[in-house]
């Protein structure tokens, strides 16, 4: 049995990665009491007797928590604290041949931010394979369900006195959004995408966009070339993304819908277009691949190495 301690149970990702440990057979999670959450010889104890601890805590708490565990205790992190720091393993299995090996082996590993989850998987093989310049600014929209934002954000959109509707949410419009260095780090970007994300009215789900000219795109011609490069990229036995041309029937070409693959740990990018510009949409769970899904595959890794 593996003995896994949650840091940060009670918050939505915590419960979301608690319910996915219980069905497995092979997983004991340490819990800690109410009356020892913030009892430091407590926490000590816990992050280095478990096989892993899962960091599921604001930034600063998980900064603290990181300090106070032996330098051989493995730790995932799915705060936002240590993605692009140098001596932690990004957690993205899927981001080129050698990660899955790097996740495996490591004692601090970083679990991707939800929006940065489909921006890399979209925009890392580009630029790594040269078909989009690293100076490129990328125009990126990303939807997702208001479960996104924790339990502060679903009080409010499931608050009994709410009578209507409430539209959807463009937020960041200052162009710092938090994960935009996730973003260029992994992406091997030079510049800041263009970056809108929007909180809208249902509970989970999301798909983030990004558009292309075709002139932008070294030796790619139209969609269904660009498919086939994605394709061949992702095709590999444990990738967790897959690549398809959404079903374009239909009046005006058809529709997405943003929940497709709600309560799903895995991805889909969807490309569509004509010979002139190009869309590419990331479609998963801001829960799933985008959190609690990333967390456990990454998990699943690490114990992969404990046997």
């Amino acid at each position: 049995m593996h003995k896994i301690f949650i840091d940060g149970m009670s918050g939505t990702t915590g419960l979301q990665i608690r319910d996915r440990l219980l069905k497995k057979t092979n997983i004991k999670i340490l819990e800690i009491s109410n009356e020892l959450r913030k009892d430091i010889t407590a926490k000590v104890e816990f992050l280095n007797n478990a096989d892993v601890s899962i960091l599921c805590l604001p930034d600063e708490a998980a900064i603290e928590a990181v300090s106070l565990a032996k330098s051989d205790a493995r730790i995932l992190d799915a705060s936002t604290a240590h993605r692009t720091l140098e001596n932690w393993t990004y957690g993205f299995p899927e981001l080129n041949p050698l990660q899955r090996q790097k996740i495996m082996h490591s004692n601090r590993v970083s679990v991707p931010g939800c929006h940065a989850s489909g921006f890399i998987a979209i925009m890392y093989p580009l630029v790594s394979h040269n078909i989009v310049d690293s100076n490129y600014t990328a125009h990126c929209f990303s939807l997702t369900g208001y479960s996104g934002g924790g339990k502060s954000m679903i009080s409010e959109y499931e608050s009994f006195d709410r009578h209507t509707v409430i539209p959807p949410k463009m937020y960041a419009l200052n162009g710092n959004h938090k994960h935009i260095k996730e973003m260029m780090l992994i992406s091997k970007l030079n510049k800041p995408p263009i970056f809108n994300p929007i909180v809208c009215d249902y509970y989970q789900g999301m798909a983030v966009t990004i558009s292309f000219s075709s002139a932008d795109l070294n030796g790619i011609n139209n969609s269904e070339s660009l498919q086939r490069f994605y394709s061949n990229i992702y095709n590999f036995k444990h990738s967790k993304i897959c690549v398809s041309k959404y079903d374009e029937r239909g009046s005006n070409g058809g529709a997405m819908y943003v929940d497709h693959y709600k309560t799903r740990d895995d991805m889909m990018l969807y490309i569509n277009g004509n010979d002139i510009n190009i869309t590419v949409t990331a479609v998963y769970d801001n829960l799933g691949k985008g959190a609690a899904g990333a967390a456990v595959q990454c998990l699943d890794l690490m114990l992969e190495n404990n046997n």
